[in-house]
Formats: C-alpha cells, sequence, structure tokens
C-alpha cells in the first residue's frame, strides 16, 4: 500500500475536549490579535489592525450590521421551541442526541440545505434550566452556567454532543480563513468556562464572527423576503383576477334582475357584451385590462359560463331563502303547472311559512322543474324530490296547495293523496281563487249568462283584430278565463262603453268591407236583444262585488279567518238579495232602459215558443217579472249554491285552529274547546296545547275588548310569544296553511318574459338562474354586493385557470 509522503509529516490534531486543547484558545484567539495578561483592549486594537491589513478596503469599513440584526429575532424563537421539521438527513450516532444540537453540523455545515440552514438559525437546540451540565464537565474544574446563554444570545449556543459551546452564526456560515487557523467555538467546543467572559467578548469583535454575523443577517433577509414576496404577489395575483371577474357577474346579476336577454345572434353580441363594453368606457381599466390582454381562454365571458354562475345565482338565492324557512315552525307546500313557450311542461314550486324576522306570513318562489309525464306518480316524485334538495324537515310540512284538477287534488291516485304518505299532516288546499273562479264558471249554466259571455268576447275580439277597427271603439282589455281580475275588468269595461261599442257596430255594418259587414251586423244584432242587454246589467253587478274579494284572495298575506270572512259577506249579499229579488229586478230593468234609450231600441219579452224545447214560457205580465222569473232568481240560486259547495269547511283540524282567535274563542264553553284542542294535539303533536288553549281563553275573556274583529294571526303570534309557545306554534300553523296558489300563478308571467321565441332553447339551470334572479330581484337587491361576492366564492370552489382563491 503506497502512502503520501505529505500525511507522514502532517501534524495530527485531536477533536477533544481537555483543558489542554482550550488552553490553546489563547493561541487561537491571537492570530488575529494576541489575549493575554496583557490588558484586553490593547490586544483588540492590535487585532483590528492586523486583520485590516489582510482584507480589501470595501471590507475593513466598519460593519453596519450588528451580530443581532434581524437574525436575533429568527434565533431568539430557539429558547422555547417544539421541533418538528424533518426537512434534511442528520447523523445516526446511535445516541440521544437531538436532531437540531449543533454539534452535529460542526465542519459539516457544506451540506446542509437552505431549509436545514434556516430551521437552526430558529429552533438550534437549546438546553432547559435543568440541564444537567455538571455531567458533560466532569472531567473539568467548571461548568457551563445557562444563564450565558441569554447573556449572549442569539450566537452562543450549546452543544450535547460534543460538550461545549458554539457560535451559531460561525458553524453555520463558516468565514474564510486569510490567515491563522480557527479553533473554539468555531470548530471545536469551547469549555474554558473560567474565562468565558472573556472570550465571548474577544470573539465578537473578531472579523471571523463580523463575517458569520453578515452572511447570517443575508440569508434571513433573504429568506423572509422571498417568502414575504411570494405571498404578496400570490395575493395580488387572486386579487387582480377577482377584481376582473366581479364586474362580469354583476352584469350577469343586472341581465337576471331586469328579464333582459345576456346573448345575441353572433359571439360578440348581446346586451351582456354591449353591457362590458359600457363598464370599459366608462373607466373600468381591470375589466379592460381582463378582456384585452388576458388569456383567450380564461375570460369567463362565454354561454358555458354564464350558465354556471345564473346556476349558482338561483342556488345562492335558494339557499337564503331556505335558511328562513327551516327557522319557521311549519311549512306549506304550492305547486302548479304551465307550458313554455318550447312546448315544455313546467312544474312552478313555491313555499309558504311565517317569517319570524319580519313577523308575517311569506309566499317565496323556488323554481321550476321540467316535467317528462303528466300523471300524478312522476309530479309527486318531481316535488318530493325538490323538496328534499332543500334539506326542510318533513315533518313540519302542514299544506299542500294546489289546483282542483283531478291529477293533483284526487282522493285516491291524485298527486295530495300520494305526498300525504310522505307529510303526514299536509292537508290539501284547494286555490281559493281557483274555487271562487269556478263559482263564476258554474253560472254559465243558464244558458242566457253563457250566450252573453260568448258575444261579449266575441265582439271584443272583432274589435282588437284590426287597427281599423279600432277607431270605433274604446280599447277593451280581452276577456281571459285565467286571469281573473282582467275577467272583471273586461266585462265592466264593456258594459261601460256599450253604447259607444255597439254604435261603432253598426257604422261597420254599413261601411266596411263585406266580411266586416257581414261579422258586424251578426254582433251588432245579438247585442241589441233584450235578453242579452239584461244579462249584461246582472253579470256586470255581480262582478262589480266579486272582483275586490277575487284580488284579496290572491294577497300573500291571506289567512283562513280573512278568507272565510270574505266568502261569508258575499254569500250573505247573494242571500238578501235573493229574498229581495223583486226590488233587486226592478233595478236591473231601469239600467237596461237606460241603454236601449241611448240606443233607440225598445225592450220586449221574448216571444212565446210553440215547442218548449229549448227555454220555458215564464207566466209574467211584465218585463221586471219574466226576466225575475227567467234570469235573475236562477242566477242568484246558481251562485249561492256554489259559493256553499266550493267554500265548505273541509279540514276540521286545519279549521279548528281558527277557534284560538278571540272572536271565536271567546264564544265557545270550554268542553268544547278541550275537546277541539285534544283533536289538534293529537293530529299536529302539541301537547299540552289543551291547558294553554283554556288560560289563553280566559286572556281574552279578561281583556274586556270588543275590537276583536281587526286582530290578524300576526298579531296574535306575538301576543303568545312568552307565555303560551304552544299556542304560538299552533297560531303559526294556521298561518303557514295554503289558501291560494296566486304566488305560483305569478312565476308564470315571469317564464313568459324570460323564456320567449328567441330564447327557447335554453336549458333548465339557466332558466331557473334567470327566473329565480327575476322573481326575487328586490331580495337581491337588498343583499348588494354580498350577494357578488358570494357568487364569486362559490364560483371559485371549482379547479380554475385564474387563480382565485
Amino acid at each position: 500500500m503506497k502512502m503520501d509522503i505529505r500525511n507522514f509529516f502532517a501534524k495530527k490534531r485531536k477533536i477533544t475536549s481537555t483543558e489542554d486543547d482550550d488552553a490553546s484558545c489563547s493561541k487561537q484567539l491571537p492570530q488575529s490579535g494576541e489575549v493575554d495578561s496583557a490588558p484586553i483592549t490593547q490586544s483588540y486594537s492590535a487585532n483590528k489592525k492586523l486583520c485590516n491589513s489582510f482584507v480589501s478596503p470595501q471590507d475593513s469599513e466598519p460593519e453596519t450590521v450588528n451580530s443581532c440584526s434581524i437574525v436575533n429575532e429568527v434565533v431568539s424563537e430557539s429558547r422555547a421551541y417544539i421541533i418538528t421539521s424533518t426537512s434534511t438527513s442528520t447523523l445516526d450516532d446511535g445516541e440521544n442526541f437531538h436532531e437540531n444540537d449543533i454539534g452535529r453540523w460542526v465542519g459539516r455545515s457544506f451540506v446542509l440545505t437552505a431549509e436545514k440552514r434556516m430551521e437552526m438559525l430558529k429552533r438550534c437546540w437549546v438546553p432547559s434550566e435543568t440541564y444537567d451540565f455538571a455531567g458533560d464537565a466532569t472531567h473539568l474544574k467548571r461548568k457551563f452556567n445557562h444563564s450565558w446563554l441569554e447573556m449572549y444570545k442569539p450566537w452562543l449556543v450549546y452543544s450535547k454532543k460534543l460538550k461545549g459551546a458554539f457560535c451559531l452564526f460561525c458553524v453555520l456560515f463558516p468565514p474564510k480563513v486569510a490567515r491563522g487557523v480557527q479553533g473554539s467555538l468555531i470548530v471545536r467546543p469551547f469549555t474554558k468556562y473560567k474565562d468565558i467572559h472573556i472570550y465571548c467578548k474577544a470573539h465578537v469583535d473578531t472579523q471571523w464572527h463580523r463575517e458569520s454575523s453578515a452572511s447570517a443577517n443575508s440569508f434571513s433577509n433573504i429568506k423572509t423576503n422571498v417568502q414575504v414576496t411570494l405571498q404578496t404577489g400570490h395575493e395580488k395575483i387572486i386579487e387582480d383576477n377577482r377584481n376582473a371577474l366581479l364586474p362580469i357577474i354583476s352584469t350577469i346579476v343586472f341581465c337576471g334582475t331586469h328579464d333582459l336577454p345576456l346573448r345575441g345572434k353572433e359571439k360578440d353580441d348581446g346586451v351582456f357584451q354591449d353591457l362590458l363594453q359600457l363598464k370599459i368606457k366608462s373607466g373600468d381599466e381591470i375589466l379592460r385590462q381582463h378582456l384585452e390582454k388576458g388569456q383567450k381562454n380564461a375570460q369567463y365571458t362565454s354561454p358555458k359560463i354564464q350558465n354556471e354562475i345564473l346556476n349558482i345565482c338561483g342556488i345562492l338565492i335558494r339557499e337564503k331563502l331556505v335558511d328562513n324557512i327551516r327557522a319557521a315552525s311549519a311549512f306549506s307546500i304550492l305547486a302548479d303547472e304551465s307550458a313554455d313557450i318550447s312546448g315544455k311542461e313546467q312544474l312552478a314550486i313555491g313555499l309558504r311559512y311565517y317569517d319570524q324576522k319580519v313577523k308575517n306570513v311569506k309566499e317565496v318562489f323556488m323554481g321550476f322543474v321540467e316535467l317528462e309525464k303528466m300523471d300524478a306518480q312522476t309530479i309527486a316524485a318531481e316535488i318530493n324530490r325538490f323538496i328534499n334538495t332543500l334539506n326542510i324537515d318533513a315533518n313540519k310540512c302542514v299544506g299542500q296547495g294546489y289546483d282542483g284538477c283531478a291529477t293533483m287534488a284526487g282522493k285516491d291516485g291524485g298527486v295530495q293523496k300520494i305526498l300525504r304518505e310522505t307529510y303526514k299532516k299536509g292537508l290539501y288546499f284547494h286555490c281559493a281563487c281557483h274555487r271562487l273562479n269556478l263559482v263564476v264558471n258554474d253560472l254559465n249554466h243558464v244558458s242566457e249568462i253563457r250566450n252573453c259571455i260568448g258575444t261579449v268576447k266575441d265582439t271584443i275580439n272583432f274589435f282588437r283584430e284590426s287597427v281599423l277597427r279600432q277607431r270605433y271603439a274604446p280599447k277593451i282589455p280581452l276577456l281571459c278565463e285565467t286571469r281573473w281580475s282582467h275577467k272583471y275588468q273586461s266585462i265592466s269595461m264593456f258594459k261601460k262603453y256599450f253604447v259607444q261599442i255597439a254604435e261603432g257596430l253598426e257604422k261597420l255594418s254599413r261601411e266596411g268591407n263585406s266580411a266586416t259587414r257581414k261579422v258586424a251586423f251578426q254582433l251588432l244584432s245579438a247585442v241589441s236583444q233584450t235578453t242579452f242587454i239584461f244579462a249584461l246589467c246582472i253579470i256586470d253587478k255581480y262582478n262589480s262585488m266579486l272582483q275586490p274579494v277575487a284580488n284579496i284572495l290572491q294577497s300573500k298575506t291571506l289567512d283562513i279567518l280573512r278568507c272565510a270572512e270574505h266568502i261569508e259577506t258575499i254569500t250573505t249579499a247573494v242571500a238578501e238579495h235573493r229574498r229581495s229579488a223583486e226590488q233587486g229586478s226592478e233595478d236591473l230593468i231601469k239600467s237596461a232602459e237606460k241603454i236601449a234609450t241611448a240606443l233607440k231600441i225598445d225592450l220586449r219579452l221574448p216571444r212565446t215558443a210553440s215547442r218548449q224545447q229549448h227555454r220555458s214560457n215564464q207566466p209574467a205580465a211584465s218585463l221586471s217579472e219574466y226576466f225575475r222569473r227567467s234570469l235573475y232568481v236562477p242566477y242568484l240560486d246558481s251562485l249561492s249554491s256554489s259559493l256553499e259547495a266550493r267554500f265548505s269547511r273541509q279540514h276540521s283540524p286545519a279549521f279548528t285552529l281558527s277557534l284560538l282567535h278571540p272572536t271565536q274563542i271567546i264564544k265557545i264553553t270550554v268542553p268544547k274547546l278541550q275537546k277541539c284542542m285534544e283533536e289538534v294535539s293529537d293530529f299536529y303533536e302539541l301537547e299540552g296545547i289543551t291547558s294553554e288553549a283554556e288560560l289563553w281563553r280566559t286572556f281574552w275573556i279578561n281583556k274586556q275588548q270588543q275590537d276583536f274583529e281587526n286582530i290578524g294571526i300576526a298579531e296574535l303570534i306575538q301576543e303568545a310569544d312568552s307565555f303560551y309557545p304552544k299556542v304560538k306554534i299552533a297560531l303559526e300553523i294556521l298561518l303557514a296553511m295554503p289558501y291560494s296558489t296566486a304566488t305560483i300563478e305569478r312565476s308564470f308571467s315571469t317564464l313568459r318574459r324570460v323564456k320567449t321565441w328567441l330564447r327557447s332553447t335554453m336549458t333548465e339551470d339557466r332558466l331557473n338562474g334567470l327566473c329565480m334572479l327575476s322573481v326575487h330581484r328586490e331580495f337581491v337587491k337588498s343583499m348588494s354586493d354580498s350577494f357578488t361576492e358570494g357568487i364569486l366564492n362559490r364560483f371559485a370552489e371549482d379547479p380554475r385557470k385564474l387563480l382565485l382563491k
């Protein structure tokens, strides 16, 4: 084996902690200035002069960096810490030495990664105050004192592995050796504790320590600045991206709340794109930079993104509404169906509940569901699925409000019967508005009334078909069978302008073309009949009575007591008119005579039929008596019987709750009240309501107040809030019961505005989002910027090409 001759002559050094080695410390430090019995200050000056002769003029300038500086803040954390990092490999000595013991890296700092170097600066191992320093100094005269670590921090540290003190900076960032040899505190542990203060003060002033301190300070600054810069830059990118998307989202919301079509005929055409350009021209520089210089595949203005944002809008609105519904004690389901412009069947679903925040009842539209089939099973399944997606307690459902068709109202296989299996308390309520309309339609069983309505409808259509014909008569709204208020309004206006209409028909029968003259003559002959004029007067009189009730029944805040009160008022009035039929018929004849005089026609009795197949020859001596027997009395009888049949009290548990109103409870006896409340307790699971109802009755009897009629159920709920919790819940159930589906009917008007011929291919998600924005526009405006931020946050939950969170 060959041996290098240089190794033979090399002086071998021992890396051991002995007092002899520590004695050489006085020979290590004097390389930069002797430290002996001479005054320390003189050796420091000599050290500075000697070191400055070996460095460049730039290096010889006084260091402005303190030995602590930024590193002081970093390393100060090492006095109390818990080590969790395993970012780099450590020596496996087989002994229980801490991973961040400085002794592991003496002479090996070149293998440290940047992460490990920073970890050592922050979390270098520090012995506890109870550490056994004497055990490490059995071969020494003195032991290490823990207080020295605080005195010379942050650079002085202790190594359990090498059993001595080190300079943290000089070990992690070894200085370059221009002359001399590095010794204790740098490459060997310092153990000459008798002179530690002298050596520490001398070490701080050495060029080696200043270089290492400067390197540690620069390293800490660079790492900190890079992390801060990266974090700040990341946040700035996210903020810029979000600011660029906010105007896009707000524009989509604006279009939705104002029923504006977003897309145009071309890709870059339409209201949405025009509004974005308007924002840019108004000075939105961030949006301009995003659209002009941003990624072309991440502009987020495509129809697909529009659909996604609109769907999020609908979901957020629905979630806000559902939060209020969950807080309510009860709710009811409202549903109705209509076909959209493309022929698809759309089922509109809404909910009715008592809102405890606003202290009033609310009916809210929740969305559309496209129906594949129109059978009861399909409709019931879609309603049940929709309610389940809202995550609402099914046990709180106390009512179902639909129209009266067999599919919805069937007792055996209807939607309401199927849903009762899931919603046990959900009683079916036939919409009061539909019932009142059916009452009016039942009057068509009187042939004269049916013929009169048909003639009125044909006459209105005749004038509206041509612009030229409209010059001969006032503009009258069409007689619509489904829009109840317009129906009454149309007949009322026809009666008001009947003379002008008849005169217009007479002129058109002479001046128009052949087709116009023929139809005008036929209509003129029909409206000039005495029977038509008398029937028109009857219809106008009772339509005037039914129109305000129809408008009230469409109110969102209607309750069972108000509904019953209005229907009872009409029934009483009709019965009174039936009893005084003679006087009523005389008044109608006078009204008909005024019209006949204006038209210069004579009122006369119909001819006597030889064969009575289609009408009866009523025995009468006058016009008043004839029309009273043949038309007026049958009309009143039909109206009265239809009101009683259509508005009979079918739901005993539901109507029993109305006994809690002061006007009812003070009239009922205690035994009867107990029996009724037991029925309510069993059906609605309200234990203890019987005893509370007795106290509730006593409370109102003691009031000695006569005017209980004007007290609404919402006011009673506030009265019962403190001391009658079960009564309060019962009143909320009473108020949540559906008596009209007018709110759902109104959503069909929104459907017509949103889904037009030009927008007939939109998807279901887009349709629901646009309709929710349109119907709840005031709710959206009340949330202001928070709604837009919520949309952006929900949009950012999925991975995007732009950083959004």
